[in-house]
């Protein structure tokens, strides 16, 4: 809506444009031509005869042209003679005639007022010889109160031929034919043209004859501070003058969400010295007319430096050494000065931008005192408040003053361009007391609103609250009382009151305050962070800035008093605003306290609002599939609505079981439909999007118990996601990466504790894990291999075959030089081409000639992974495998020593390889009898089967495949005289021989397969564990023969 207003306002002043105003005007006054004296040449008759033409000529000076501060002679630019003003006399009917053309001439331009107070000036008589001409320029302000030039021209009698002037401004362009004035009888009048001196003008070369011209200066004495002239001077003003009212008030209606001011830039140059309401030209003394006259507004005058220092490569030779050895001076003739850099040098590199506001103009104080630096102390966002919302310095705009600096010690040389831009700023009177405080941030905007509302909480006596000042910035490069103190002057010369419905001045401009702060933070949120637009800022902070605004704007939009200010439609509306900006923000976190709190916080004050429920669950349901955990803590925030929160809690539930069926059942009725249907459900699309730290959190939702109430995970296991275990579970077996997942899942406590009451779809999640890690670590540790099966390099089939073969090196030769051989490295085996085909190789070269070689070896990084996988695999087999024992054994009621449990049976499809054997004669081994004497059994990692040794009586412990410790009889059985054992795949391995010292004659050689070197060292220290278990054991049973531990693996 922003822009309705806006284009009502820019409508209204473009309609104000004076039908007659215009930048430059020519045409005829009826005289009589005047009688003029030349001293030095005498009487002057009119028209001027070829004798007295030429005298003219000869008395006169060459005509200079004002280059920056300098005034230089160049026929090249202007080739013309002068003769000053103080040596031309006019007769005394002259002054009547030049009256009336300048007061012609003030109304034809549309300046104020028309003529009063207009004096034209006599400058200079001009004469330009056959040749003459004057190159493109502007008039510069030759005295104060300059505002435009006049020329007369006098007629000659042979006339001239050539001569046209042009003149442009803003695009437009007209022409006089001076030409054909010169030759214009007298009786016709007196022809002449002026123009404002911003305006460029041109003249073009006389071919023939000779021109001759007055020029004057126009020039308005004691420019007034005060608008002069009514409305009606302009023929359009008073219909203008309604718009622009009818526009200002729907400004005002759009409340703090619209910009604080306007600002719009005049058309014509202005300078310190000449900008004031009574010094304005044309269209632009027609708009701020205008403007002034809106009985709610306030208008100033503002004058804008922009300042752009940047590097040059003009004139870099000075002080410096050219390329032929040879030091040049500054008074050398080959360097051009300061003055012609500064004119013809181009800037290469921008160093500095600044930009600051010089010059203030009140239509009530005139100029505003200056406080230091040359500025009035008042800053005010007025390039992002343009009315026609484009740039105040537009690229490609001319410096209006240029100034080059040659080599200062360490420093190159520099240019620096100047710009001026005067604007008319206007502001609506109901703003006054927020306009101090404009902020140029959202965190700014948000201190002074809740600031605002605190003063109000208080009762709203007192002094308006400001804002810290170690708060954010004000964007204010100046102290703020400056313009506070201003506008208390205004004040009491224009006292106003806003007219809003029941509100008084403090309610009215905290009302302001939070529509302002509300728009501040949508515009954050947007990525608008800062109207300073400071380039320090990255994106992930400006990202963090826009949430913390909107979520800081959620939490302002609740107070009390915003209803009493902004209504509770307007509160709705900002609130579904703020919720849909939220969900747009990259990186929303809804794991964060403070925004759970904000959002439920904002659902519990506007809870009577189905639209901003509708809102908040739209928020849930965007965000469930990637932050489902965020979706129920938010859900089970202690503000949050209870039917609210039943919607997002069945939002979370349709995504394990696909539908989010009975949005309006109780929670009971819905848990007990999920209970009866988790068996056959089949879980939503979107259970597949997950993130793993989602799932692990849903698992402990429905694997909670009772005893995991008291936790905020399980404080819905009872409702809403109870009996969802089942679905769960085979959601979590059909995923993609479901081992990652499984192993995630098993290592939650709740899950544990699941699996100890054995829980079937607990035990399924381990079983699982268990059946993909048992086949992944049966071939023992991974033999080395350096292949790299997914690389696909295509430039050379050599380098691929090297690069998909199992061997680490490889020699490449063939080449006819060590510079052929370097190329096929830099070709092939450059970082760059490791880099985009993936694979990782040191490669060097040596020799030379022909037998110049290239070695490569690739990086052992891929097999150095694959064995640190294998022995994380080994040990996480262990550990589920004592999970399924510990639950077996509790379900069974047994100590750990009983039967083996289902669950530990491996899955048919992954039958474990023909058991290794314990060869031995038969008979030195014999099952150990029920009746012998108590062997203390020794818990070992690994299942074990107990044998006795007849001739030493002593007992070996061999690992075998299966459940808890075997008592009182083995697993082995007798076969033509050999003993027949399982020993676990993952200890398989080379041929082992062992043996215990002093048993002459008693060896075990294992089959194939009992491990290596790693698991032999780990296995190693088990066993020391082990024995000393079995001393202490012995010890404590009555001492007795010592059971003696033994690895069939170890050497």
């Amino acid at each position: 809506m922003a822009a309705t207003w806006k284009a009502q306002l820019q409508s209204a002043l473009d309609n104000a444009k004076h039908e007659g105003a215009s930048f430059a005007v020519a045409g005829v006054d009826a005289g009589p031509l005047p009688q003029i004296a030349v001293r030095g040449v005498g009487k002057v008759a009119l028209p001027i005869d070829a004798e007295q033409a030429e005298d003219l000529a000869f008395a006169g000076m060459p005509a200079p042209y004002g280059k920056g501060f300098n005034t230089e002679l160049d026929p090249n630019v202007r080739k013309a003679t002068q003769l000053d003003p103080g040596r031309v006399r006019f007769s005394a009917d002259w002054d009547a005639t030049l009256r009336r053309i300048t007061v012609g001439v003030a109304a034809a331009l549309g300046v104020p007022g028309g003529g009063a107070g207009i004096e034209a000036r006599l400058y200079k008589l001009l004469v330009y010889e056959r040749g003459g001409h004057f190159k493109s320029h502007r008039d510069t302000e030759k005295e104060p109160g300059m505002f435009g030039t006049l020329l007369v021209q006098l007629p000659v009698a042979a006339g001239h031929t050539g001569g046209k002037l042009s003149i442009s401004h803003l695009g437009q362009k007209v022409e006089w034919d001076t030409a054909a004035a010169a030759t214009a009888a007298p009786a016709s009048g007196i022809r002449y043209a002026a123009f404002y001196a911003d305006c460029e003008h041109e003249l073009s070369v006389v071919e023939s004859g000779m021109r001759v011209v007055l020029a004057f200066n126009l020039v308005r004495p004691q420019p007034t501070a005060q608008m002069t002239g009514p409305l009606s001077h302009f023929s359009n003003m008073a219909a203008a003058a309604d718009a622009v009212t009818a526009a200002v008030r729907v400004w005002e209606d759009e409340g703090g969400a619209a910009d604080p001011v306007v600002a719009i830039p005049l058309v014509h140059k202005y300078t310190k010295t000449n900008l004031g309401f009574g010094a304005l030209k044309g269209y632009d003394a027609a708009k701020v007319q205008l403007l002034v006259a809106c009985p709610l507004l306030d208008v100033h005058l503002v004058l804008i430096a922009k300042e752009v220092v940047g590097s040059t490569s003009a004139g870099a030779c000075y002080g410096k050494r050219s390329r032929y050895r040879r030091w040049y001076d500054e008074d050398d003739e080959e360097v051009e000065d300061h003055a012609t850099l500064a004119r013809t040098a181009q800037m290469d590199d921008v160093l500095d931008e600044s930009i600051d506001t010089g010059l203030w103009v009140s239509p009530l104080f005139g100029r505003l005192a200056e406080h230091r630096f040359g500025c009035s102390g008042i800053s005010l966002p007025l390039e992002e408040c343009l009315l026609d919302g484009q740039e105040l310095f537009p690229r490609g705009l001319q410096p209006d003053k240029r100034e080059y600096e040659g080599y200062t010690g360490n420093a190159g040389p520099e240019l620096t361009y100047t710009y001026h831009r005067a604007l008319v700023v206007a502001w609506p009177r109901s703003r006054r007391g927020l306009l101090p405080y404009t902020p140029d941030s959202a965190a700014a905007a948000l201190e002074l609103a809740e600031r605002r509302l605190q003063h109000l909480k208080a009762g709203g006596s007192g002094p308006v609250p400001s804002p810290s000042a170690s708060g954010p910035s004000w964007g204010h490069r100046h102290d703020p009382a400056v313009l506070q103190q201003h506008l208390s002057r205004i004040e009491c010369l224009q006292p106003h009151e806003p007219e809003a419905q029941g509100l008084g001045r403090v309610e009215w401009e905290a009302k302001l305050a939070v529509e302002a702060a509300v728009s501040w933070a949508l515009q954050a949120g947007a990525g608008r962070t800062q109207r300073s637009k400071q380039k320090s800022w990255g994106a992930a902070a400006a990202e963090e800035g826009g949430r913390a605004a909107l979520q800081r704007a959620l939490q302002l939009v609740t107070a009390p008093q915003v209803v009493m200010l902004c209504g509770e439609e307007w509160r709705v509306r900002a609130g579904m605003r703020l919720l849909k900006a939220l969900s747009g923000v990259a990186g929303l976190n809804l794991k964060d306290a403070g925004l759970q709190a904000a959002v439920a916080g904002a659902a519990s004050s506007m809870a009577s609002s189905d639209s901003f429920g509708e809102g908040v669950l739209s928020l849930a349901t965007q965000h469930v599939e990637r932050q489902l955990t965020g979706c129920y803590m938010l859900a089970m925030h202690v503000e949050m609505p209870v039917a609210l929160q039943d919607r997002i809690l069945h939002t979370i539930r349709g995504v394990v079981i696909g539908a989010s069926e009975g949005m309006t059942a109780s929670v009971a009725e819905a848990a007990a439909a999920a209970a009866a249907a988790a068996p056959a459900a089949v879980a939503g699309r979107s259970f597949a999007l997950l993130l793993a730290a989602d799932v692990c959190f849903l698992a402990r939702l429905v694997y909670a118990d009772k005893s995991d109430a008291s936790s905020a995970s399980g404080a819905g296991a009872g409702g809403i996601l109870s009996g969802l275990a089942a679905t769960f579970t085979s959601a979590v077996l059909r995923r993609g990466d479901c081992q990652a997942l499984l192993q995630a899942l098993l290592k939650e406590p709740v899950v544990h504790r699941a699996l100890r009451r054995q829980h079937p779809d607990a035990v399924r999640l381990a079983e699982a894990r268990m059946q993909y890690l048992e086949p992944r670590v049966a071939g023992g540790v991974p033999r080395p291999d350096f292949s790299l099966p997914h690389v696909s390099y295509p430039h050379d089939p050599k380098v691929a075959q090297f690069l998909r073969d199992a061997g680490q090196e490889h020699w490449f030769g063939g080449f006819t030089s060590i510079a052929e051989a370097r190329k096929f490295v830099d070709q092939h085996l450059s970082s760059h081409a490791q880099q985009r085909y993936g694979f990782r190789v040191l490669a060097s070269c040596s020799g030379q000639g022909r037998s110049s070689r290239v070695h490569v070896s690739k990086s052992r990084d891929v097999y150095d992974q694959r064995v640190a996988t294998y022995h994380s695999e080994v040990e996480e087999l262990r550990e589920v495998r004592g999970m399924l024992r510990a639950a077996a054994g509790i379900a069974a009621g047994v100590a750990a020593t009983g039967a083996m449990s289902h669950a530990l049976q491996p899955a048919p499809q992954q039958a474990m390889q023909q058991p290794a054997l314990a060869l031995l004669p038969a008979a030195q081994w014999h099952q150990q009898p029920a009746a012998a004497a108590p062997v203390h059994q020794v818990q070992a990692p690994a299942p074990v089967a107990q044998i006795g040794l007849a001739q030493q009586g002593a007992a070996r412990v061999a690992p075998v495949h299966g459940g808890g410790q075997l008592a009182g009889s083995a697993t082995w059985t007798r076969t033509d005289g050999s003993a027949h054992g399982l020993v676990p795949p993952q200890m398989q391995g080379p041929p082992l021989q062992a043996s215990k010292p002093g048993t002459a004659g008693t060896r075990a050689l294992t089959a194939p397969g009992m491990g290596a070197w790693a698991q032999l060292q780990r296995q190693h220290q088990l066993l020391q564990a082990q024995r000393l278990q079995a001393v202490q054991a012995c010890n404590a049973g009555g001492g007795g023969h010592v059971p003696e531990v033994v690895d069939l693996t170890d050497e």
